[in-house]
């Protein structure tokens, strides 16, 4: 599914199986991410072939928010429902990382994460435009999207630049653990409402 465009730049919401057709973005989407991070931040990450990837990118339950021009991936991120479960072990990736299942600090949770339906998870945010516009554009379409699924609140984990940037885009972040450091640099978890519409007026 695409939203509106704005200076030439599309938002495509895209999840299977409804959008197998528009399935080459995702693919594009995984080979950036392979080039920053693996690439250009040296993180130690598992790719094959020309994409980054990992189990939290399974194909029936991740959904993703890309940002593209002319076919150009320029932003984008990855999106997890809170009860999501992948196999017998995983959730989502902030919880995994809270329970000491992945290798990222268990610190950036002050508690542990919430596994409702009504709270969404946004990692593996990316973009390579020389202006905020696209990830702010990304921004604003996941809010509505978790908002139209009755979502009440969003995790980001990400790195602590993007706090200023939330809060220049009109969103009150809160953060919800410390921020962590290792090989792959400093990142933190952020907490923001989805704002609630008043359905009744």
């Amino acid at each position: 599914m695409s939203v509106a465009a704005h200076d030439d730049i599309e938002i495509s919401i895209l999840k299977l199986p409804g959008d197998a057709s528009q399935w080459e973005l995702v693919m594009r989407f995984l080979t950036l991410r392979r080039s920053i991070f693996i690439h250009k931040k040296k993180w130690q990450l598992f790719d094959e072939g020309s994409i980054e990837f990992e189990q939290y990118d399974t194909a029936t339950v991740a959904t993703y928010v890309i940002a593209h021009r002319q076919g150009e991936i320029v932003a984008g991120a990855r999106l997890l429902r809170c009860d999501t479960k992948i196999g017998p072990e995983y959730s989502y990736m902030i919880r995994d990382a809270y329970l000491k299942k992945i290798e990222i600090p268990s610190e950036i949770c002050f508690e542990e994460p919430p596994v409702t339906s009504d709270a969404w998870e946004i990692t593996r945010a990316i973009s390579i435009d020389k202006t905020p516009i696209p990830m702010q554009m990304v921004l604003s379409t996941i809010h509505d999207y978790i908002q139209k699924d009755g979502g009440k609140v969003c995790l980001f984990l990400g790195p602590p630049a993007f706090l200023r940037m939330a809060r220049r885009a009109g969103y009150e972040p809160r953060r919800v653990g410390n921020i962590a450091q290792d090989d792959s640099g400093r990142y933190l978890v952020l907490a923001f409402d989805i704002r609630q519409t008043d359905e009744a007026g």
